[in-house]
């Protein structure tokens, strides 16, 4: 399971300011299975409104493209 951080500054994920974004890649996991899907990512209160905005990209696509915003 991925530890519950930024993707862009790995700061740890505070649900009262960050979320998490569901991107063109999203996989949901199979029922009755934990973990992290695929195409979900944690975004700190930072990064978030950039990575909604790229909610139509791949995860792997926005990251790059918000990492290079920074």
């Amino acid at each position: 399971m991925k530890p519950p951080v930024c993707i862009i500054c790995d700061t740890p994920f505070d649900p009262s300011t960050g979320d998490t974004v569901r991107f063109a890649d999203y996989t949901p996991l199979p029922e009755n299975m934990t973990g992290h899907p695929r195409g979900t990512e944690w975004f700190c209160q930072a990064h978030l409104k950039d990575a909604e905005k790229m909610q139509d990209l791949d995860s792997s696509s926005a990251i790059t493209i918000i990492k290079n915003l920074n």
